[in-house]
């Protein structure tokens, strides 16, 4: 059995902190794994403008994911279909109508 992870104080923190802090954190799930990005499209790799442009799904989501997370999710084996549900979430974090896909 797990331990209960924390529940995220950022609601705590006075805007301007959260804004200073690069905007804080969101997640993203597949199955069961959760997966934690950055809230503020700003602080993603700009490479990602790039393949949500050219609708790469595989692309878009690895190059937010940092390298431990990355790992995990290749461990999960993910489908097509997974990664597109993946890029979809990034899409309505970062404010995008769709991934294109």
């Amino acid at each position: 059995m797990t331990a209960p992870r924390p529940a995220p104080q950022d609601h705590l923190k006075p805007a301007a902190q959260i804004e200073a802090e690069g905007g804080g954190t969101a997640e993203i799930t597949l199955r069961e794994s959760v997966f934690t990005i950055p809230a503020d499209i700003d602080d993603v790799d700009a490479e990602f403008l790039k393949f949500a442009a050219d609708r790469d799904a595989y692309r878009m989501v690895y190059v937010v994911l940092d390298p431990k997370q990355a790992a995990r999710l290749k461990a999960l084996k993910p489908k097509i279909r997974d990664l597109n549900a993946l890029a979809e979430q990034m899409a309505t974090i970062y404010g995008f109508e769709s991934a294109g896909n």
